[in-house]
């Protein structure tokens, strides 16, 4: 279907027409059939996803191209914050597919481990909790920190107000949390929060300010139990590969700092 339309969008392209895995070619440069779908995979993915016909995601493609080029001509290809964002996006990246690299590694427990376990446990994994959360999401600038003045708020309205003070723009929405698809230290943290009191949460470059409304938990039966169990375990067990791993590679690292400069101990 993505190779008709394609083809049909391009009947226009003149005397030398691409073909095989090139769809297009923009002053020189090709575009594939490979980059079009993948593309087109990651409009699909995440809360804003969208579903885009081909011809006019190729257009797109194409014009992001022609900037692309237009950018290089004019040399802000080598102006520090392309230089940094790129290595950033990079290193990003390769550290994205270095986790599920790791993860993919990890074997899931088979059925007569998650028996065993329920068996020693009885109660384990027997609900699980949905919370009603209050929050704002504030996206940092790359490498940024959260403002210190954000610690000594004491409600979403005061961490809305300081974050403008720092030229932040935060967005408010109520959702809903599941402690299904979290870690069990921050479900944990979440049961035993008192209603409206603020908390913060970090994840990758958004700071997230919230409350926790309501929460609820939801009993399951064996069959659930089961299913539970083995996303729970497998979630840790996974984090547990990847923290080992990075202990290696820190312990194994040449890190030197300049005088004045300290580093957290990650934890």
């Amino acid at each position: 279907m993505l190779g008709c339309a394609v083809a049909w969008s391009l009947s226009a392209c003149g005397d030398k027409v691409p073909s095989g895995q090139v769809v297009a070619v923009a002053n020189g440069e090709e575009i594939t059939l490979g980059e079009l779908r993948a593309e087109a995979a990651a409009r699909s993915r995440g809360p804003n996803a969208e579903a885009v016909a081909p011809p006019v995601l190729l257009r797109e493609v194409i014009d992001r191209k022609l900037w692309a080029q237009e950018a290089r001509r004019a040399k802000l290809d080598q102006q520090i914050e392309f230089v940094l964002a790129r290595r950033r996006a990079e290193e990003r990246l390769l550290m994205d597919l270095q986790l599920r690299r790791i993860g993919n590694a990890v074997m899931p427990l088979s059925d007569a481990e998650i028996d065993q376990i329920l068996r020693k446990d009885p109660g384990a994994f027997a609900s699980y909790t949905v919370f009603q959360i209050d929050q704002i999401d504030a996206p940092l600038p790359p490498g940024g920190t959260a403002p210190k003045r954000l610690s000594n708020a004491g409600s979403l309205a005061e961490v809305d107000r300081l974050l403008t003070q720092a030229g932040l723009v935060g967005q408010r929405s109520r959702t809903e949390w599941n402690s299904r698809f979290m870690s069990a230290a921050l479900a944990d943290r979440l049961r035993q929060l008192p209603p409206d009191k603020l908390f913060f949460h970090r994840n990758g470059d958004t700071l997230i300010a919230a409350t926790v409304i309501d929460k609820t938990d939801v009993a399951l039966s064996r069959s659930n139990r089961r299913i539970l169990a083995r996303q729970s375990l497998g979630r840790q067990n996974i984090d547990s590969a990847i923290n080992q791993e990075l202990e290696a590679l820190r312990a194994a690292a040449d890190i030197r700092l300049q005088p004045g400069f300290t580093v957290s101990d990650g934890n």
